[in-house]
């Protein structure tokens, strides 16, 4: 009776590490002015058909432009609304199911607050299904982005600069001799 028992507390300790599907972002950081890709993983999936997530951020810091589907989502359908500002809703559906542990997509934000400031990356719903339709229950993890520097200029804007100060200068000195050729 009692290696029974011990066998029933075991299995109850087996189930309740299955912790289910985790839906997260880590902590991420860029320059003011560029852009940063953010990774948006999932832990545990089992089969996951698909998912509808809610993402909010802070939107005098950052403005969401691309949702792209990386290593465990790259064959499925991915597809974003960034309509509110401040948030973006995510679709995600693989008929084949994704499974394990890793990056299924990457949120590219421009970056828009100054040096210093800060915005939460707060996943704020998941709703998440099998590819058998039932539900999934899913935790979530945000992450903190940090605006760090300005972002470097491309090394042909200096060049650039400098060929149209060369054509105005240029065009202004011919201006001055065809008027002094004319008197």
């Amino acid at each position: 009776m009692k290696r029974a028992m011990t066998i029933v507390i075991f299995l109850f300790a087996l189930i309740g590490q299955a912790a289910g599907l985790t839906v997260s972002m880590d902590d991420a950081e860029g320059a003011k002015g560029g852009t940063t890709g953010v990774p948006l993983n999932i832990s545990d999936a089992l089969a996951l058909g698909s998912m509808d997530i809610v993402l909010k951020y802070d939107p005098s810091v950052l403005r969401a432009m691309t949702v792209e589907g990386k290593r465990l989502g790259e064959n499925a359908y991915i597809e974003a609304n960034g309509a509110n500002k401040g948030e973006i809703a995510i679709a995600l559906a693989d008929s084949r199911g994704l499974n394990g542990d890793g990056t299924f997509a990457t949120v590219t934000f421009e970056v828009i607050g100054g040096i210093g400031s800060m915005s939460p990356l707060t996943i704020e719903k998941v709703t998440a299904y099998n590819i058998d339709l039932a539900q999934i229950s899913a935790t979530t993890k945000g992450g903190t982005f940090k605006v760090t520097s300005e972002a470097p200029r491309e090394a042909g804007d200096d060049t650039m600069v400098m060929l149209v100060i060369t054509a105005v200068s240029t065009a202004s000195i011919l201006i001055r001799w065809r008027k002094k050729e004319r008197r």
